[in-house]
């Protein structure tokens, strides 16, 4: 059998056909959704980030408050140490420099003036230069008492930041 050239369509083979997705609002849906699940996500996560960074804000600066109450108040004692009693007293009394609680080992030569009264001494606090006394016999000190620090290296009663320093005649 001969065959003429021309075939018929039938035995033509047809050429394969790409699939086509037809794009309904059905299958857009999908889509959509994913995408506001993806968007929903970012602005949890913007929220989520917004709430650790503002939470890592507030710890800092309650810490940096923490520490310089804490630094605050060691530096003029420490919390265990109980706040110093204020009264203010005027003694009478000479001009003498205080003496060490240790009075073992070696001493050093530093004199921290203070005022010798007949039941001991009183450290002085905003007091001028003991030049500016004379001799420092019969000095009149009137001022605010102070309790000694814990661990003071003096031998004191109390500290009295002067208010006044008379001579007595």
């Amino acid at each position: 059998m001969h065959t003429s050239g021309n075939m018929t369509k039938q035995n033509q083979k047809s050429p394969a056909k790409k699939p086509t997705t037809k794009v309904t609002k059905a299958s857009r849906a999908p889509a959509k959704a994913s995408r506001a699940a993806s968007e929903a996500q970012i602005a949890v996560s913007r929220k989520q980030r917004a709430i650790t960074l503002f939470a890592i804000v507030v710890i800092a600066g309650l810490a940096i408050l923490g520490l310089s109450l804490y630094f605050g108040t060691t530096q003029m004692g420490s919390a265990s140490t109980p706040a110093p009693q204020k009264a203010i007293v005027t003694v009478s009394g000479s001009l003498e420099c205080l003496p060490k609680k240790d009075k073992t080992g070696p001493q050093t030569q530093e004199c921290v003036y203070g005022i010798k009264v007949n039941n001991g001494y009183y450290g002085l606090r905003n007091a001028a230069s003991p030049e500016s006394y004379g001799d420092g016999k019969g000095l009149v000190v009137t001022g605010t008492l102070m309790t000694p620090a814990e661990g003071d290296t003096h031998d004191v009663i109390g500290y009295i930041v002067v208010s006044s320093v008379n001579k007595s005649y």
